[in-house]
């Protein structure tokens, strides 16, 4: 053992020590604005803020019904008060209030601006389904509005590339969170609009970022940003967070998807290889047939169909009698068999002298010589 030096397991067990035995981080009430807030397996996870700190909390079951009201789980920037414990779990070195308690106390600034912001642009239609923009059956090109470093752009590619590969995706880099940011989201759309005729323009945008806390989403509350979404002439899908998460441009883009890789799924449709639709059409004529046949079963004289059968099938075993009864006539060796003999060589073109074979019955062969006397030359006197 090192005797300069203590371990981490040494070092955190003395931490936690520490935090046992102060009363004062037992059962104290703190106040603040919910942010992040979850649901996962038997505990609701959040971070509880203020205007310059946060601290993680976890409510175990059976007290995670006090993080609930109307059967729903409370909402990110909902002001609280929990009531609790300091804890500091030794084996990871992290800390965390674990909640007993909690009572709702207003709203947080930020959901509050949120609110007044929603209600502002609902009152100048920028909600109004009636003008909201069709999104394109046929989709060829597509442009996405995100950070070119983030997951979301991937989990957009593998989409269209799996559904419809000829599908052109055109990417404006962006932040999407932090100062600034809808500044870049806002002109991005703007960008895609103005585009010239030398280049094509989109058939749909997709403005998405992955999930987060209510903060990291704040961009997509930005009035700027739903101005530019519902100014945009190019049909608009929003993918922002996860499907709990909600923001004003969902409200104002023509279409809301779950998640970016839904907003692929609705811009594209998949695409048939070719197996797929030989399969598709093979399938669905064999179906055809079968049904016509059963249909047909029906209105099958069985009886008259066996007669039928039997009776064709005696003619061809009739036919195949006589051919056999030919070809056993026509057979060389039959005819061998009754006495004859066969020459290897035409006899009507041999001379005499030439040489020739006979064939017989019983396979036996002899050579012979032609004479033909008649075609002797006489002798001259």
């Amino acid at each position: 053992m090192n005797e300069r030096g203590i371990t981490v397991t040494q070092l955190n067990n003395w931490v936690k020590q520490i935090f046992d035995a102060e009363e004062m981080l037992h059962n104290v009430e703190v106040i603040g604005d919910i942010s992040g807030i979850k649901q996962s397996g038997r505990a609701v996870y959040f971070d509880l803020k203020d205007e310059t700190a946060s601290i993680p909390c976890v409510v175990w079951e059976p007290a995670t019904k006090v993080m609930y009201a109307d059967g729903k789980l409370l909402r990110d920037g909902e002001k609280v008060i929990v009531r609790g414990t300091v804890t500091y779990w030794n084996k990871a070195g992290k800390l965390n209030f674990n909640v007993t308690k909690c009572e709702k106390c207003g709203l947080s600034p930020l959901y509050l601006l949120f609110l007044q912001l929603q209600e502002k642009l609902k009152a100048e239609g920028l909600f109004d389904v009636a003008i909201k923009k069709s999104i394109p059956p046929e989709v060829k090109r597509i442009g996405v509005v995100t950070s070119k470093t983030g997951a979301v752009i991937h989990d957009i590619k593998n989409v269209v590339t799996r559904r419809n590969p000829s599908v052109d995706i055109v990417l404006i880099d962006t932040h999407v969170q932090g100062a600034g940011a809808d500044i870049e989201i806002a002109n991005a759309i703007k960008t895609f609009n103005a585009l010239s005729l030398n280049i094509k323009t989109p058939d749909v945008l997709i403005v998405a970022r992955g999930g987060g806390s209510a903060e990291d989403l704040a961009t997509f509350n930005s009035e700027l940003v739903a101005r530019a979404v519902f100014a945009s002439k190019i049909p608009i899908i929003s993918a922002v967070g996860h499907e709990s998460d909600h923001t004003l441009i969902d409200f104002v883009s023509d279409l809301r998807a779950p998640t970016p890789s839904v907003a692929a799924e609705l811009c594209v449709r998949e695409v048939l290889t070719q197996r797929d639709q030989a399969i598709q059409l093979y399938t669905s004529m064999r179906s055809g047939v079968l049904h016509k046949c059963d249909q047909a079963t029906t209105d099958i004289d069985w009886r008259g169909l066996k007669n039928s059968v039997q009776k064709r099938y005696g003619e061809i075993e009739a036919r195949i009698e006589l051919l056999a009864t030919l070809t056993e006539a026509n057979n060389p060796l039959a005819i061998l068999k009754k006495g004859f003999s066969k020459t290897d060589k035409d006899l009507n073109k041999l001379k005499s002298g030439d040489e020739f074979e006979i064939l017989y019955y019983n396979k036996d062969i002899q050579k012979g010589v032609a004479v033909w006397k008649q075609h002797l030359p006489k002798s001259k006197s």
